[in-house]
């Protein structure tokens, strides 16, 4: 069976960048809340960092939790910030997954690294499912799941996510 490849991660995927353009618009946005602000910040660059870390280990039950975490605070936050890219200081850099060559992708829109970050989940699930034996019914039942899970990722991605991704969002170069 093939499996989808992951999302290259870069090293400047990993920058701190986006905590200090967060920072900066929020305390713009609402004063009186720094200290909620910065726990809000905080907990976007750890999730970040987390989930960064589950697509270069592979796949795990861990990585599982790292991913779907993202996903819960992303689903909130993404359509809240997403107005203010513009305003935002930070990008988000990610490498092709089906390329041999170095090639990345540079945008500031959350929607694109939320759609990166979801596109390696699917990725990890196939992956977790090639490598099911298959020899047996019980192998081919759990194998199917793993790759019906991916499948409903990618369709997440596909009309949740990829509608709100800019238009000027650049091709991989």
């Amino acid at each position: 069976m093939l499996a989808i490849t992951s999302q290259k991660i870069t090293a400047a995927s990993q920058h701190g960048g986006h905590e200090v353009a967060l920072r900066r618009l929020m305390s713009h946005l609402a004063p009186g809340l720094a200290v909620e602000i910065e726990k809000d910040i905080n907990s976007f660059v750890q999730l970040r960092r987390a989930v960064l870390n589950a697509i270069s280990s592979g796949p795990s039950d861990l990585g599982l939790q790292s991913f779907l975490r993202y996903n819960y605070h992303m689903r909130d936050l993404v359509p809240r910030l997403e107005g203010f890219r513009d305003e935002l200081d930070w990008e988000f850099v990610w490498g092709e997954a089906f390329s041999s060559q170095e090639l990345e992708t540079r945008s500031k829109s959350l929607y694109f690294d939320w759609a990166s970050v979801m596109w390696s989940l699917g990725a990890q699930e196939s992956h977790r499912g090639a490598k099911i034996l298959r020899n047996t019914d019980e192998g081919i039942r759990t194998a199917c799941k793993h790759f019906q899970v991916a499948a409903g990722i990618f369709e997440f991605v596909l009309s949740e996510i990829l509608p709100h991704i800019p238009a000027d969002c650049p091709a991989y170069t």
